[in-house]
């Protein structure tokens, strides 16, 4: 949760909000004991990934048997915290399906508008989106399990609690200005998000679609030029003008880190919206022509610049530009950004949950090596579809660094 830790959103009463929650929930506290040996088991300690899978049955068997007077704030971070875990192990072949996604979703998706207590409702309303995201892009990946927690939120209203102005005790922005400012930048942000939930229903259809025979080539080329165009539409509309032209201040305020920050993660979003759009919405998509050459190009690199920077300004919360970097060096025609992407993902592999980035850079280079094979054979790198590639190895398309 990068822009949480950032932000210090899980921070309330200078305690950790999880942990807190945690000493008087005991499912939530089997959750975390869970998905932290995990985390170490997965990345040098193997002989804790026992004890994880112990508490991980603990935490899944009082789901099923929770009290209706549990607090709806603690089973919301307890379903979270678990559907983090079930995201871990979701390229691991465990001797037992630990796959819940489904339950998970849709019980996150029935929580998500209960009222918060005032002391920690900034962090379930950051949450309440930041798995909207996660969500999407599971679907944009095609997987099956994925897409509860999208429709709920298409289909209610498309509305989540907003946690710059929920009640807290903890201060954001320190003037009514820079609050003004911040929730322009967060409001674009948001509306990313709503594109993302709509494109990653939108993916799994024209993806059923297809194998389906249902839809031809006309149709199909003509829905992705309309979504792009009113993506593009959207984003030029809400968009601050002076932030496509700011500069970089050698020293920033805390006010400032915190609107720019917000800003670069929305527009870093719209380029894998668009990039999505453009080359990965049904199977072979790029073989249909290259209508966004040109666009396509800048997205790439904008992302791979981008990537580059957070390793100029040492920021050990980079994990979350994950998804952007994969996306980026299988859509690039570039060798370059090619080995660009997976230089910079391997670097970035100390970070994230239980080696999430160590999973993406594979899948990568399983990518990069087909392609580079259908090039040599005579053939074009736009025969390879990343997402049926990842199926047919038998791996789980969760390509999003936590």
């Amino acid at each position: 949760m990068p822009m949480a830790v950032r932000f210090k959103l899980n921070i309330e009463d200078n305690e950790n909000v999880l942990l807190s929650t945690s000493r008087n929930f005991l499912p939530l506290r089997h959750a975390i004991c869970a998905i932290t040996l995990l985390n170490s088991g997965m990345k040098s300690r193997p002989e804790l990934i026992a004890g994880s899978f112990q508490h991980y049955d603990q935490a899944i068997t009082a789901c099923r048997s929770l009290s209706p007077s549990a607090s709806p704030e603690a089973v919301f971070f307890l379903h979270f915290i678990l559907l983090m875990y079930d995201i871990a192990c979701a390229s691991q072949r465990w001797p037992e399906d630990r796959s819940s996604w489904s339950l998970h979703l849709r019980k996150l998706a029935s929580l998500a508008h209960e009222p918060a207590g005032p002391s920690v409702s900034r962090l379930k309303a950051y949450l309440s989106w930041y798995i909207l995201l996660l969500d999407a892009q599971a679907g944009l990946a095609g997987n099956s399990e994925a897409g509860h927690y999208t429709r709920a939120f298409l289909e209610n209203g498309r509305s989540l609690p907003v946690w710059p102005i929920s009640p807290s005790h903890q201060k954001v922005l320190s003037t009514p200005e820079s609050m003004d400012e911040f929730l322009k930048v967060h409001k674009l942000s948001l509306i990313t998000f709503e594109m993302f939930a709509e494109q990653s229903q939108a993916s799994l259809n024209l993806r059923r679609a297809f194998r389906e025979r249902h839809i031809g080539l006309k149709e199909r080329q003509q829905h992705i030029q309309d979504l792009s165009i009113r993506h593009a539409t959207v984003w030029q509309e809400n968009c601050p003008p002076h932030m496509e032209s700011q500069e970089d201040e050698a020293a920033p305020s805390p006010d400032r880190r915190i609107i720019a920050g917000t800003y670069n993660f929305a527009r870093l979003q719209y380029s894998v919206l668009q990039l999505h759009l453009h080359t990965s919405m049904y199977p072979y998509q790029r073989l249909d022509g290259d209508l966004f050459a040109v666009e396509d190009t800048e997205h790439c690199t904008y992302i791979i610049n981008t990537v580059r920077q957070s390793f100029v300004y040492n920021d050990r919360e980079n994990h979350h530009l994950a998804h952007a970097l994969f996306l980026a060096g299988a859509a690039t025609k570039l060798p370059v950004e090619k080995s660009a992407a997976l230089m910079m993902l391997q670097e970035m592999e100390h970070a994230g949950l239980s080696g999430a980035v160590a999973r993406v850079r594979h899948v990568l280079e399983l990518v990069v090596r087909e392609q580079a094979k259908r090039e040599i054979a005579g053939g074009s790198a736009d025969e390879v579809d990343w997402i049926e590639l990842s199926q047919e190895h038998g791996l789980k398309n969760v390509v999003f660094g936590m």
